[in-house]
């Protein structure tokens, strides 16, 4: 076998993605040709990747599993990885603690190789998995951007200390410590005290100790197992550490600046020397504008940071294909947020009866089967990105047309807010308004209040216990999922909803705290739609509602087939929640069943009349 082929991965984690760009462009010297896999636009790469590959002259090599952790567009449905079938070498150069990814390791393809940038990492490779073929040891190494490799004078360098990377309050951390009681707690906090007074000793070799000494009859196999539940030690004292540094150097007088995010959050004495210059990726971070002026260097990129308190991240809405009766054509403008919120993108739901929702349903399939293997699925960020690079189903703006346009937009919150979608919600809406019990999966403590969802069976005209979710929910919300969906899969009681509610309805506010403005609530509550897109919003139970920002809202009382208000809005879901709003009336109706396929629309429209009809002056 004679490599010609160097295949890479980019656009996935951002210093892993600068990692691989800079090996391609070694490669490339050394005269391979190189393919670099998007992983922001998974399946387009994938059929650029099948022409690229050569069998038995080309060799993938990537870093921390990209390409052999178990994603489902390299496994085909004979369950073969596809470097396997087309004889594809991997080396895989891992540079963080092997006890990270024990789950990816059932995924590897045949001809694999790990490589890693730490004896310590190298030698627990040796010992727990003696079975995975390692390559040399491959240290760290280093880039520049001086063509001429030389450096600038001591004197001419504008900071006396630079640290770079993320800092995060232990506070963080603790929940999750503490998440299985007292004595649980007190043996990882043991643990963490031992790092703090021996900062020499190994992660994992510290951890096995204590797991023997102190864990009744474990065994090498069981101390194997317990390994990836450790990964909260590792993190809190790699955090406690990065803190003690920069906060020792700092109240010592010294001026930091710390590249990265959640630096604002150590706690000084002097926070006037600790100089908080944001998040920034790798090349910002190697040539920033302030450097590139100071040493004469040339700006490679400028302003990819998305958010200063994240690592660079986007939502891809492909808008750059268009189903049509003449097949695919290009979109005649960019897919907006208001597009989205508006459900007139083109990004539609699983409906295998028409192009657009069949790839929908093939995505939709592909998550639930990794379910089914017990394999990991993507987060909300990556499922959006896997929906939005795909073509539209009509040209944005074109019509209305309900699908995956609010899952987009919690991956949009995420990138935004840099916080997960479940937190950003608890964080502005939830903890504010008092909803205690409103998450995206029951905990097991409250799990003996959850009630059990049903399904109706036509065959025998009863109810039975419901099996089976769709849109990407999983686990029957009893655990939490990788995916929060914007649209969909929320949990929560009468008591919370109804505080939400009342919140809108007040325009805004509720018991004194405010959440939204009142003309955002009142732009959020009109119908958005014009007079095309409402020709194909025409769904049986929402004759005289028009729709926009995820709601519909009454627009035509005289259309409607029961008692109502202009202005009224409101939504329902998959299991049976319905809820309506009306602010002429200062009047709520939150109805719920736990039904899959939801609520009939005529018994909800008894309900509103009977509601209506007992309205005094």
């Amino acid at each position: 076998m004679k490599i010609e082929r160097i295949i890479l991965f980019t656009k996935g984690i951002e210093t892993l993605s600068f990692f691989s760009e800079q090996l391609g462009k070694t490669f490339s010297k050394l005269g391979y040709e190189v393919f670099y896999f998007d992983q922001c636009k998974s399946y387009d790469s994938l059929a650029e990747l099948l022409l690229f590959a050569k069998p038995e002259a080309t060799a993938a090599v990537t870093f921390n599993f990209d390409g052999c952790c178990g994603e489902g567009y390299f496994i085909d449905c004979r369950g073969i990885h596809l470097f396997d079938d087309r004889k594809i070498p991997v080396i895989n150069i891992v540079v963080d603690h092997p006890f990270y990814y024990h789950k990816f390791l059932p995924f590897l393809p045949k001809d694999y190789c790990q490589i890693s940038i730490d004896r310590e990492h190298e030698a627990y490779l040796q010992y727990y998995f003696p079975e995975i073929k390692r390559g040399l040891f491959l240290p760290l190494a280093g880039t520049s951007l001086w063509e001429d490799d030389t450096l600038p004078k001591w004197e001419e360098r504008p900071y006396d200390v630079v640290f770079t990377g993320n800092y995060t309050p232990l506070s963080k951390f603790e929940p999750t410590i503490e998440r299985h009681g007292k004595e649980y707690a007190d043996f990882y906090y043991g643990i963490i005290e031992d790092f703090k007074k021996h900062p020499h000793l190994g992660m994992d070799i510290g951890i096995r100790e204590h797991l023997l000494s102190e864990v009744e009859d474990i065994t090498e196999d069981g101390v194997k197992e317990m390994m990836p539940n450790m990964i909260m030690i590792d993190l809190y004292v790699r955090n406690y550490f990065r803190g003690k540094v920069v906060q020792t150097l700092v109240d010592a007088g010294v001026s930091v600046h710390c590249f990265g995010a959640g630096w604002e959050f150590l706690p000084c004495e002097h926070p006037e020397n600790l100089i908080k210059e944001g998040g920034v990726d790798s090349l910002a971070a190697i040539a920033s504008a302030k450097n590139a002026q100071i040493y004469g260097l040339k700006v490679l990129r400028n302003s990819i940071q998305n958010n200063k308190n994240n690592s660079t991240r986007f939502i891809v809405v492909t808008g750059k294909k268009v189903y049509t009766d003449q097949g695919l054509v290009p979109a005649n403008r960019e897919v907006t947020i208001q597009d989205l919120l508006d459900m007139t993108a083109g990004v539609v739901y699983p409906d295998a009866s028409f192009p657009a929702g069949a790839i929908m349903d093939k995505i939709q399939a592909d998550f639930y089967d990794k379910i089914a293997k017990g394999e990991p699925t993507p987060s909300t960020y990556e499922l959006a990105n896997i929906i939005g690079q795909q073509p539209l189903a009509f040209q944005p703006g074109e019509r209305w047309l309900y699908g995956f346009c609010a899952d987009v937009l919690g991956a949009i919150v995420e990138v935004v807010s840099g916080k997960r979608y479940i937190t950003y919600l608890k964080e502005t809406i939830f903890e504010p308004l008092g909803m205690t019990d409103t998450d995206f999966y029951v905990p097991e403590q409250k799990q003996d209040r959850f009630m059990q969802f049903y399904q109706y069976m036509p065959e025998t005209q009863t109810l039975d216990p419901c099996t089976w979710q769709h849109l990407c929910l999983s686990h029957m919300h009893l655990k939490q999922p990788s995916f929060e969906s914007g649209g969909a899969g929320l949990v929560s009681t009468l008591s919370d909803y109804a505080k939400f509610a009342q919140m809108m309805l007040n325009k805004g506010t509720y018991q004194g705290v405010r959440i939204l403005g009142r003309k955002t609530v009142e732009w959020m509550t009109q119908n958005h739609l014009n007079e095309k897109q409402l020709v194909s919003f025409d769904w049986e139970a929402l004759k005289g509602y028009g729709y926009g920002n995820l709601m519909r809202c009454m627009i035509h009382t005289e259309l409607s087939e029961s008692i109502g208000s202009n202005g009224e809005f409101g939504w329902d879901g998959w299991l049976g929640s319905y809820v309506s709003m009306d602010p002429a009336e200062d009047l709520a109706i939150i109805y719920v069943i736990n039904k899959c396929g939801g609520n009939g629309y005529r018994d909800v429209q008894v309900i509103r009349d009977i509601v209506y009809a007992a309205l005094e002056d």
